[in-house]
Order: C-alpha cells, then structure tokens, then sequence
C-alpha cells in the first residue's frame, strides 16, 4: 500500500501555545538537559531554535558558545 500525497495540518491552538512563557521553559528545559549531557548537538540545535524564537541574537550565541566551542575542544579541532 502506498500513499499518493500526504497533508500535513499544523495548529497553534492547543494549550501550550497560549502559554506566553512557552519558549522560555523550553529553553530552561534544553539547559538542564545540556548540563547533564554537554555532547549532545541535537539538545543545542533545538535550544538554539528555541532562543531564535525569542531572540536571534540569543540564538547565535548559544549556538556558537556551546555547539562550536564544546566541538573544538572535545573532539579535538584545535
């Protein structure tokens, strides 16, 4: 059996879109989460994504203190 086409319906109605606090939870979420495993680059990527919703500059800074300095140094880049 195989599908033709597929839609994919996105809502923004449920309960924690109404939340004004939303993305900031979800980024202390992400934090905690990174202390406990500071190696994990998908953990960063999504609370990168999460900062850009609140603030872009936020974003790239997170994203180049934990991402590409915690890379350099444990992996051996430099």
């Amino acid at each position: 059996c195989y599908l033709d086409f597929i839609y994919l319906l996105a809502r923004k109605q449920g309960n924690s879109s109404k939340n004004p606090k939303r993305y900031e939870k979800d980024a202390e979420m992400f934090l905690e989460y990174l202390e406990e495993h500071p190696n994990e680059p998908r953990s960063v990527f999504y609370l990168a994504q999460t900062y850009e919703s609140i603030d872009k500059d936020k974003a790239i800074f997170i994203f180049v203190t934990f991402y590409i300095f915690n890379f350099i140094f444990t992996i051996g880049g430099i």
